[in-house]
């Protein structure tokens, strides 16, 4: 049988999920969205710009991943809210984003701006493991 080429499969890197660390992370990018239940979320898109040497030898320099950060929580549990809210000024605080005292703030802000934050392997939609921010060191 002939061989097929999967464009989005050339000059890929398979890349283990990163080892359950504080990482310095640069902010990319910052976008608004939506939940798949249309709730508001921040979209961060960040870079490691400092982080140990992973377990496999590899150094996790410019590697990226996503934050996503719930906007509106109301519907959430308390104990689920709480987490929420926490992990929510965390990353404000910890990339030095201030928002109004009508709770508004320019997500522009975030572009640009470092931060340190605790870096774990969770589970996607699919069940592949993936790297996700879990707190934010302030």
């Amino acid at each position: 049988m002939p061989r097929v080429t999967v464009p989005a499969f050339q000059n890929r890197k398979r890349e283990n999920p990163l080892e359950k660390d504080l990482y310095r992370l640069r902010c990319d990018d910052a976008t608004l969205g939506q939940t798949s239940t249309h709730k508001p979320q921040l979209r961060l898109s960040l870079s490691i710009v400092d982080g140990n040497e992973q377990p496999d030898g590899s150094d996790p320099l410019g590697r990226t991943l996503a934050d996503f950060l719930l906007l509106d929580f109301s519907a959430s549990s308390q104990k689920g809210s709480e987490f929420l809210e926490r992990k929510l000024d965390e990353a404000f605080l910890a990339f030095g984003v201030e928002f109004d005292e009508e709770g508004s703030f320019d997500p522009d802000d975030f572009i640009g701006k470092e931060a340190v934050g605790l870096v774990g392997t969770t589970e996607d939609n699919w069940g592949f493991p993936q790297s996700s921010v879990k707190r934010y060191k302030v």
